[in-house]
């Protein structure tokens, strides 16, 4: 049985002990507060311990044990320090993938990954490490998430695209075959992108248009 402590106490972090009770390989331990948003651990996430970040991990090992962590956090420059932390501190992050997720035998999924309900992940899709798949989500064929992309629920990506690390694509966005959209970019709900985004951009609309630098 692998011990879980989830970084974040916010509404990605709450979903995870639903999709935590169709897993019988892990125990979940607590949470961790991280300070940067506001809580949201209700219904079942409220049994939980809920530890201080400030004394990561020292508290959390001498109470529970050995344990493997899971980024939750959804703000991306929060994400970032917390990947830096643990990895320098030589951690080895879960992954979580829900039984009702479908991956081709080919995909490659990275570390500290959280694939939710109703996935689908196409053959020769690339996955980093530290990146989050929201329900009913698709990446088809040979595409590529650098690491610490997030999706949320009902983004559909076709073949050949690429999204660079530190982007948000958010809910119900969508984009042609061969797109690239760049590293630390923000796509707003309901987009669609039909050509290459540079780094740091915010784009939304449909088509996508770049709105903002970052």
């Amino acid at each position: 049985m692998n011990r879980l402590v989830i970084l974040g106490v916010g509404p990605q972090a709450r979903v995870i002990p639903d999709l935590l009770s169709a897993l019988s390989d892990w125990e979940l331990v607590g949470f961790v507060d991280c300070r940067d948003e506001r809580p949201c651990l209700v219904g079942d996430a409220a049994a939980y311990a809920v530890f201080d970040g400030s004394d990561f991990p020292e508290t959390i090992a001498r109470q529970t044990g050995i344990f493997r962590p899971l980024i939750a956090l959804s703000r991306m420059g929060h994400r970032k320090e917390w990947i830096r932390k643990i990895g320098e501190l030589g951690m080895d992050p879960a992954t979580l993938i829900h039984p009702t997720a479908v991956l081709s035998r080919s995909a490659e999924i990275g570390r500290g990954c959280l694939i939710c309900p109703g996935v689908i992940i196409g053959p020769g899709v690339k996955i980093g490490d530290h990146c989050i798949i929201n329900s009913a989500s698709t990446i088809d064929h040979d595409s590529v998430l650098e690491e610490n992309v997030i999706l949320a629920a009902g983004v559909h990506l076709p073949g050949f695209v690429r999204v660079g690390s530190g982007t948000f694509i958010g809910v119900g966005s969508c984009a042609v075959n061969h797109v690239t959209i760049g590293r630390d970019c923000l796509i707003g709900a309901g987009s669609v992108v039909t050509k290459d985004l540079l780094d740091g951009i915010l784009a939304a609309g449909v088509p996508a248009k770049e709105i903002r630098k970052l």
